[in-house]
């Protein structure tokens, strides 16, 4: 189990889910899951990368980190990331919590391609 695995064992563990380590390596039946969205970014996404957002020098998203996890957590996520672009700034406000994990949605071009793409990373150390 590496280190983001520990987390959210532990955290799953406290709480209250039956079996941690099956929840996150799931069961044929399904039974055993958690929530988290993927991919959402806070007000440390400054600038849009793609569209018209960009043209416009329009943020990504207005919503600060904080906000972002309360939301999250309103939504009924079990754990939470944000996924800014280029920057581990805005989930660095919450990693001390015990359900946030760190990710990134790094820009990137393939060799010899002029269009960006996106990659999202998860579970990064921001040590």
């Amino acid at each position: 189990m590496n280190k983001i695995e520990k987390k959210i064992a532990r955290s799953a563990n406290g709480a209250g889910l039956e079996d941690p380590q099956r929840s996150l390596t799931g069961s044929p039946s399904g039974e055993a899951t958690v929530k988290v969205d993927l991919h959402c970014h806070s007000t440390a996404s400054e600038v849009a990368k793609l569209g018209v957002q960009r043209a416009l020098a329009l943020p990504e998203c207005a919503t600060p980190p904080r906000e972002v996890y309360e939301l999250a957590k309103r939504r009924g996520m079990d754990f939470v990331t944000i996924t800014d672009h280029d920057t581990i700034a805005g989930v660095l406000e919450l990693a001390d919590l015990p359900d946030v994990f760190v990710s990134e949605e790094l820009t990137t071009w393939f060799r010899g391609e002029h269009q960006a793409v996106h990659v999202l990373c998860f579970g990064l150390d921001s040590g």
